[in-house]
């Protein structure tokens, strides 16, 4: 069951990027800064998938990359810095909020919902801080990769440059939040071989969304005409 949601998971994300394409700028722009979000409060929760135990972020994530380089495609590499910024606010915003949020005193008849409230909003400030540094990494590094490999190839090859982007930084965004995130953050984590079986079944996971999507984001090649700026 949970491989066909999975690869629904996939279909969904992919399409959206390229419906928000379809529409506008500030549609894709929109639809990454909701992943920037999503993505924070997704990962709390893990799945058992193909036999592995992963989170339930990791398509998300790697769709925040495939949809900025999207953006740096079509309306080039100074919108998607900015977007990278816009979408890093708007994940701090969440982050503060949803902190404040669990202290409010709930009404006596509502103390049920409060309590899921604080299960599903009640982060450890480490693991909110490596998310945010982790994530304005990677993201730079993406865009100036993606704009190397852009010149590189005279802006030809979409798959292969977007493959040669994502495969990359997803890799260090996997092994830098297992470490500034996970490591020795409980007993669970305190091994360097829980750490690295992490990156490893990540890490697959993230590649499997990679394959798939990117060869259908290709289609916007095929279906919208936009001009780069």
């Amino acid at each position: 069951m949970n491989e066909l949601v999975f690869f629904l998971y996939i279909l969904i994300i992919s399409s959206s990027l390229l419906i928000s394409l379809k529409i506008s700028k500030e549609a894709l722009i929109s639809i990454i800064c909701l992943q920037a979000i999503l993505v924070n409060l997704f990962v709390t929760k893990e799945i058992p998938i193909f036999g592995l135990l992963a989170t339930a972020s990791d398509a998300i994530a790697v769709g925040i990359t495939l949809g900025l380089n999207l953006l740096q495609e079509y309306f080039g590499k100074i919108e998607a810095q900015k977007t990278i910024w816009i979408s890093f606010f708007c994940a701090i915003f969440y982050s503060i909020v949803s902190k404040l949020h669990v202290l409010y005193i709930p009404a006596n008849e509502n103390i049920s919902v409060s309590n899921c409230f604080d299960i599903i909003l009640n982060s450890t400030l480490r693991l909110i801080m490596a998310s945010l540094i982790v994530y304005i990494i990677v993201q730079n590094i993406d865009c100036q990769l993606y704009s190397y490999l852009n010149k590189k190839f005279k802006n030809r090859y979409f798959i292969l440059r977007n493959y040669g982007s994502t495969f990359i930084t997803q890799f260090l965004d996997t092994l830098l939040f297992s470490f500034l995130g996970l490591y020795k953050l409980n007993s669970n984590f305190s091994s360097i071989n829980t750490i690295v079986q992490i990156i490893i079944v990540s890490y697959t996971i993230k590649l499997i969304v990679i394959f798939i999507a990117t060869p259908y984001l290709a289609l916007s090649k095929k279906i919208i005409n936009i001009s780069k700026t």
